[in-house]
């Protein structure tokens, strides 16, 4: 872009999309691009939904992050509202049946202390009995969930918290994508304007990462000509973003031991 410059381009027919620039292609970068044109009422309504949208997307992502990486296990209620859609016989057996009698008593434990509503599964995950409640199961199934051995009750408890934690990954994964969904909608909103302004360059600078992510934009641009500098360290695939549908020549620079001739 500079040598461009120093050749007699003018500045004002070159555009440069990307983050980094030196002192003379500053003025080429889209940032600082003059405006063609002002944004309707609807499309600052688009771009505030869509900010606003991201936003709460972003609280529920952190949300998910922060869940999956601060707990070193998972608690009794999740367990339990796990196996209530999953195993409901399991779920049923250790189950605390009502801490209050018909008096308004308050069951104890062994030691006198109130129940609590993770008492059997407590009991049941160390391999011990039913506790005070051993003598009150009458289901056979109950009882067999009962009777399993401690080496299978491990088991199983670890494999419904590795389905937990399974199931926290896919479920930040699919809020990720969900926000990289939402990001990718905002900036298409935000870059509404930028028709008008790409018809009005004859010359469009990027890196890959640029094209790739510019790769719509591009494409309305249209390249006929496509330069790429040091091809020889970058893939094919990554040339492909930055050609239009009526490209009709690519030029590639780079070290002629790795760089072949391409014919569109």
């Amino acid at each position: 872009m500079e040598h461009l410059l120093k050749i007699g381009i003018p500045k004002d027919e070159m555009l440069r999309l990307g983050g980094k620039s030196t002192a003379l292609t500053e003025p080429l970068a889209l940032q600082n691009q003059p405006r063609k044109g002002t944004r309707s009422r609807d499309q600052w309504a688009i771009i505030d939904s869509q900010k606003h949208c991201l936003e709460d997307i972003y609280e529920d992502l952190q949300m998910a992050y922060d869940t999956f990486t601060s707990r070193k296990f998972v608690p009794f209620h999740e367990i339990a509202d796990y196996l209530k859609h999953h195993d409901p016989r399991i779920f049923t057996a250790l189950q605390v049946p009502n801490i209050k009698d018909p008096s308004g008593m308050i069951k104890v434990d062994e030691k006198g202390k109130p129940l609590k509503r993770s008492y059997l599964m407590d009991h049941w995950k160390r391999g011990l009995d039913a506790g005070v409640f051993k003598d009150d199961f009458t289901d056979p199934e109950v009882r067999e969930v009962w009777q399993m051995p401690h080496t299978m009750r491990r088991t199983l408890w670890s494999n419904w918290e590795e389905s937990i934690r399974k199931a926290d990954v896919e479920n930040f994964c699919s809020l990720a994508r969900t926000y990289n969904q939402a990001k990718d909608r905002l900036e298409k909103a935000q870059n509404t304007g930028m028709l008008p302004l790409l018809r009005s360059k004859r010359v469009l600078g990027c890196t890959t990462t640029a094209a790739a992510k510019y790769c719509e934009e591009i494409q309305t641009f249209n390249p006929d000509v496509v330069l790429v500098e040091e091809a020889g360290e970058i893939l094919e695939s990554h040339i492909l973003t930055a050609m239009g549908p009526e490209t009709s020549q690519l030029v590639l620079i780079g070290d002629h031991k790795f760089v072949a001739l391409s014919h569109i």
